[in-house]
């Protein structure tokens, strides 16, 4: 058999996948909705947002969102001046990781390449679902009051 063909050697069969059917008993309204959480944050993301484009109009910020792994959730904004393309981006955002206690969260801002810590807020454990669209919204929160920490951080921001 050559080598460069040894693939086509094997017989191909066609996969068959087993059917699923499940009954879930839960109401609508115990389904968990991360979407809740999600905005819970956001809002606070565009709070922030606002705040620092009142206060320093070059600053330009990209709202983003991304989960995998243990991470559930990380809800984040990149803030910069376009002006200073050699300057780092100062991230401030929320992570929800899942524990074996629950949800850990927590919320920073930080230097995008650097990695360098502006601010750390948490972290806090929330066992169990039902209070945790309230404590992200509460964490993202923070880092609306720490707006000026965010505004320091960017007109600062290392050169990379």
């Amino acid at each position: 058999m050559n080598p460069a063909f040894c693939f086509e050697a094997v017989p191909r069969t066609p996969l068959v996948r087993p059917r699923l059917e499940l009954e879930l008993e839960l109401e609508p309204s115990e389904i968990f909705q991360w979407d809740d959480v999600q905005r819970a944050i956001q809002d606070a993301l565009d709070q922030l947002r606002d705040d620092v484009h009142v206060r320093d109009p070059e600053v330009v910020v990209k709202l983003a969102q991304t989960s995998g792994g243990v991470v559930e959730l990380y809800a984040f904004g990149s803030f910069f001046i376009p002006t200073r393309a050699s300057a780092e981006a100062i991230i401030a955002g929320v992570t929800i990781e899942r524990t074996q206690r629950g949800h850990l969260l927590t919320a920073d801002v930080c230097g995008e390449d650097s990695g360098h810590i502006y601010l750390r807020l948490g972290p806090r454990v929330v066992e169990g679902e039902q209070h945790l669209v309230a404590a992200a919204g509460e964490l993202a929160a923070g880092l609306v009051r720490d707006v000026q920490v965010v505004l320091d951080a960017v007109r600062e921001s290392r050169e990379v």
